[in-house]
Parts: structure tokens; C-alpha cells; sequence
């Protein structure tokens, strides 16, 4: 209970952080999406002012003219001022003087802002003033021209794809709320001013060009969140796999006590008997005595060699020098040294072969042990009167070895699990088999030594089917 305690909440915390770091990355993400879309929205206006104001320009300074000044304009009676606003529109007063003989143009230029456009509006008009020798008269043809909608469109598209920003636009006109029609009797002409209104502009691509912009930003939290993902997954994973490994510790240790008390207990009260009951005076109760006291320290003797065999492999391996062997020999001398074996378990072993030549490279000792500890599983983990079939196929490149049983079975969520060193399907302390978790794991070290595939197809209750691959 307390373990599955410790779990929920190391898994919590774990959840916990990495919600907190998305939470966090989104805020991040959002504020740059915000201060990216603010500047942006900005320069993109103050570009399409720039180019509204450029066209304005050009088209007021192809309106300047000069003109050697005749006696027909010698005299005029008017005085007037025209006003345009910062925004574009005129606003200057032109002052002329009441003279038959000279008439003086002054050029006033007023305007909030010192850098305005205005300023660029009459350089050529003083550029003239200034040079002109004689006589000359100056005007402002203030005509019906104007800016149309189109050519603003062309050419605001023509600047976004010199600044590489491919965003879609539109662009509307905007009528003037006063009306600036007006005459201005200059030169015994009328000359209407109408303005060209205004023009707005909407940016509607600007979220997947910000997006495609915050791309490199993006891309780092997906990184981060992932490494960070990653990483507290495995140090779950090895959390768990630490608490599996102190289960099959426990587990093993309590069925290794077990199995090395009986061996031990069985040789005391061997010799006990032969020491209280006077068993040395009776020859054939002494040598049964001995004989159990043998079996048992055999047994002894086998457990510690494949623990310290066990050892050995995980720190060298398996050791072996390839030589040709005959896997169909070995098989039927293993079954012929089980014989006793399988027929006080009632079992019925059969072999099947599938070719002739079965001789492969290997070492004789290790495949040898592999189908010993295969049989004894075989055996172990099947119900009374046990069947057992093995099967030799011969290939071109390999050599197939697979023991089937119709034993208990093994559950899907262990079948991976099977080959670990000292695994056993946890049932706590108790098993009804005695064993100790070291012959699949060995069976496993030995089969990838020799570069061959062990694999097991099994269902509860329906038996398993060892299927091991050997290259020739």
C-alpha cells in the first residue's frame, strides 16, 4: 500500500511539472506572439503611409510649374490662401502683393511635425524661386488627378515583396468629409482642388506570418517539453524497474533460502539418523543414508555453480570456442539423460525432424545446457502426464529448435519478461515449482552469443512454445 502511495504521488509530481512548464511555455509563446504582431502591425502601417505619402508626393510635384511671366498676368487683384493638412492635404498660404509691375510669391509651410512631407513638397517650388532670373510666374495646378486604389495596391504589393513580408492585404478608399471644391482665381483660370480622400489598409495574414516568424521559438518549446517529457518517463521507468528488481529480490531470495534449507536439513537428519539409530551397524541403511546425503550436496552443488555461472555471464559473457556440433545429437542425448526423469513424471516426449543435416558452429556445452533447461521447464510447468514435442527444421542459413509443452502457460504481460536474470512470475513467496529464475536468462545470453533469436508463443492454460533460430 505504501508503495503504490509513493507511486501515485512521484507520478503526480511528475504530471504536475510538466503541465506547469506547458503553462509556462504558453504564456511565453503568447507574449511573443503579442509584441511580434504590435511591431509588425506597426511598421506595416507606417510602410503603407510611406508609400500612400511617396505617391502623394510625386503626383503634387508633377504639378509645379514655371512660366516666363507676359503683361497679360501683370496685374492681379486677389489675395487667397489654399491649405492643405499634414495628412496629405495643402496647407500653405500664398501671398500676392497688390502691384502692377511685380508680383511676390511667399511661401509659408506650417505643420506639426518638422520631418512631415510637406517640406519635400515645395523644395522644387523654392528650388525655382530661387533661379529664376526675370519675370516669372509660379502656380500650383491643382487638378482633378488623384491617387487611384489600384495603383496604391500595385504598389504597396510591389514594396511588401522588396521587404520580404508576403502578407495578404486590402485596401479601401476613404472619402473626405469636407468638401474642398473651391475657386482660385489665379491666371483668370478656375482651378478645383479635389483631394484623393484617404486609404485604409487591413492585414489579414498576419497570424500564420507571425506563426511562420516564431517558428525557431516554437520548435525550442516543443524541444524542451519533450527532453523534459522524456526524461522524467525514464526516471519513472527506472523508479519502477528499481522497485521490480527489489521484488524479484526479495521473491528470489525467500525460494533460494527454501531451496538451499532443503538440501542442508536433508543431509543433517541424514547423518543424525546415522548417529542416533545406529544406522553404521546396518550396511544397506547406511548407504541409503549416504546415497540421500550424496543427491542432496549434488543439489547444492548445482544451485551454487549457476549462480556463480550466472555471475560470470553478466560481467565476460558466454565463453565458448565454436566448433561443429550436431544439434540433433544433442537433443536426443539430453532426452536420453532425462529418461528417468520423464518417466517418473509420466511424460511423453516426442521428437520431429524437418531435414538431415542439423550441424552447426557453436559450443557443444552451452546448447547442450540450453535444451537441458528448456525439458526441465517443460516439465516443471506442466500439469500431469505432461506431452512435450520437440521439433528440428533444417534451412538454408539456419537451423530452427522449438519445444512445445501443454503446460500452464505464460500471460502476455511476462512473455517479454521470461528471459530477465532471476524473473518469475510474481506470486509472492510461495511457488508451487521450485526454481530460480536463471535458466531462461541463461538460455537467452547463450543463444545471442551464438547470433541466433529465441522466441516464445504461449497462452494461459494452453502451454508455451520455445522457438529458438541458429545460424549455421
Amino acid at each position: 500500500m505504501m508503495k503504490a502511495t509513493k507511486n501515485t504521488l512521484t507520478l503526480s509530481l511528475i504530471i504536475s511539472s510538466i503541465v506547469l512548464l506547458l503553462v509556462l511555455q504558453a504564456f511565453w509563446l503568447r507574449s511573443v506572439y503579442n509584441d511580434e504582431h504590435q511591431r509588425l502591425n506597426k511598421d506595416l502601417h507606417a510602410l503603407f503611409r510611406e508609400v500612400v505619402f511617396s505617391m502623394s508626393d510625386s503626383l503634387f510635384k508633377k504639378n509645379i510649374n514655371a512660366f516666363p511671366a507676359e503683361e497679360s498676368f501683370a496685374r492681379i487683384e486677389w489675395r487667397d490662401s489654399l491649405k492643405i493638412t499634414s495628412s496629405g492635404i495643402i496647407k500653405k498660404g500664398l501671398k500676392l502683393s497688390d502691384t502692377q509691375k511685380r508680383a511676390n510669391i511667399q511661401v509659408f509651410v506650417s505643420g506639426q511635425n518638422r520631418k512631415d512631407s510637406l517640406d519635400d513638397f515645395l523644395k522644387p517650388l523654392a528650388e525655382k524661386i530661387k533661379g529664376s532670373k526675370g519675370n516669372r510666374a509660379f502656380y500650383i495646378n491643382l487638378t482633378d488627378e488623384m491617387l487611384s486604389e489600384k495603383d496604391v495596391r500595385k504598389k504597396f504589393l510591389d514594396t511588401l515583396k522588396k521587404s520580404n513580408l508576403p502578407i495578404e492585404f486590402s485596401i479601401t478608399s476613404v472619402a473626405p468629409a469636407i468638401n474642398f471644391r473651391k475657386r482660385m482665381p489665379l491666371h483668370d483660370e478656375q482651378f478645383v482642388l479635389t483631394p484623393a480622400g484617404g486609404f485604409k489598409s487591413d492585414f489579414s495574414g498576419l497570424n500564420g506570418f507571425i506563426l511562420k516568424r516564431m517558428t525557431p521559438q516554437i520548435l525550442f518549446s516543443i524541444f524542451l517539453t519533450s527532453l523534459t517529457a522524456i526524461s522524467f518517463l525514464m526516471l519513472y521507468r527506472n523508479i519502477r524497474a528499481q522497485q521490480r528488481l527489489a521484488e524479484l529480490k526479495n521473491d528470489f531470495i525467500s525460494n533460494m533460502t527454501h531451496e538451499l534449507k532443503t538440501p542442508v536439513t536433508t543431509v543433517g537428519v541424514a547423518l543424525e539418523a546415522l548417529k542416533n539409530f545406529k544406522g553404521l551397524e546396518n550396511p544397506a541403511l547406511t548407504h541409503e543414508y549416504l546415497t540421500i546425503a550424496q543427491n542432496e550436496l549434488s543439489r547444492l552443488s548445482l544451485l551454487t555453480d549457476k549462480i556463480l555461472k550466472t555471475s560470470v555471464f553478466e560481467n565476460r559473457g558466454v565463453d565458448f570456442d565454436p566448433e561443429a556440433v550436431d544439434l540433433e545429437k544433442i537433443v536426443e542425448q539430453t532426452v536420453q539423460s532425462l529418461k528417468l526423469v520423464f518417466e517418473k513424471s509420466k511424460a511423453t516426449v516426442e521428437i520431429k525432424k524437418g531435414g538431415n543435416d542439423f550441424t552447426l558452429r557453436g559450443g557443444l556445452i552451452h546448447l547442450t545446457n540450453v535444451v537441458y533447461n528448456l525439458l526441465d521447464n517443460a516439465l516443471k510447468y506442466s500439469t500431469e502426464n505432461p506431452t512435450i514435442t520437440i521439433y528440428l527444421k533444417e534451412e538454408a542459413h539456419q537451423i530452427t529448435l522449438s519445444i512445445q509443452d501443454k503446460g500452464v502457460g505464460i500471460a502476455p504481460e511476462f512473455k517479454k519478461k521470461i528471459f530477465e536474470k532471476f524473473f518469475r512470475v510474481p506470486t509472492g513467496d510461495v511457488h508451487t515449482v521450485k526454481g530460480y529464475g536463471l535458466g531462461l536468462s541463461y538460455v537467452y545470453a547463450v543463444v545471442k552469443a551464438h547470433k541466433g533469436t529465441i522466441d516464445v508463443d504461449s497462452e494461459p492454460g494452453k502451454g508455451s512454445n520455445f522457438v529458438i533460430n541458429l545460424p549455421k
